[in-house]
């Protein structure tokens, strides 16, 4: 009686990650986070939901909270390892991107940058970062497209609309 109890409520958790990500693919990501709160009410120890946070915090250009929501999916479930792993190249990556655009050496960042995006096209950041390192050399056009398609990707990411704000203003100049 217990193991089909068991198997009916990870059949309804299964079902409603499904859900989830269905709602994350079209990008309705509240909904998305309202099903996973309640997965994780039902199940604490759910790692997969902590998984889909992970993949929701990217889309939402906060890569400190999807590294705590990948990692604390690995505390309860080594399977996830590789997640995790690929989010750290991801960081590792956007680390180096941005010293070499410190160190003025824009191709090289910029290379960084184009490599992120073709590889994770639906994540913020790597727009925002790729119209940074544009900025900086004064290709204020070049910039704007890159911080408005972040926020074509996610409308609510505060340091690409402040970006975008600044170029405009200094291209109407």
């Amino acid at each position: 009686f217990f193991f089909a109890l068991n198997m009916t409520k990870a059949q309804e958790l299964d079902s409603d990650l499904i859900l989830a990500k269905d709602n994350i693919s079209v990008g309705n990501l509240d909904e998305a986070e309202l099903i996973l709160n309640n997965i994780l009410e039902k199940d604490p120890s759910y790692a997969p939901a902590y998984v889909a946070f992970s993949k929701i915090c990217l889309l939402k250009a906060d890569m400190k909270k999807a590294s705590e929501n990948a990692s604390f999916a690995v505390r309860i479930d080594e399977e996830f390892r590789p997640w995790w792993n690929e989010l750290n190249n991801i960081r590792k990556k956007i680390q180096i991107g941005t010293s070499n655009v410190k160190k003025q050496n824009y191709a090289a960042a910029e290379n960084i940058f184009l490599g992120l995006i073709q590889k994770y096209p639906f994540y913020p950041e790597m727009y925002y970062l790729l119209g940074m390192a544009k900025y900086r050399q004064k290709n204020f056009k070049e910039s704007i497209g890159y911080f408005d398609k972040a926020l074509e990707l996610f409308p609510g990411y505060l340091k690409a609309q402040k970006a975008s704000v600044n170029v405009k203003k200094r291209t109407k100049k």
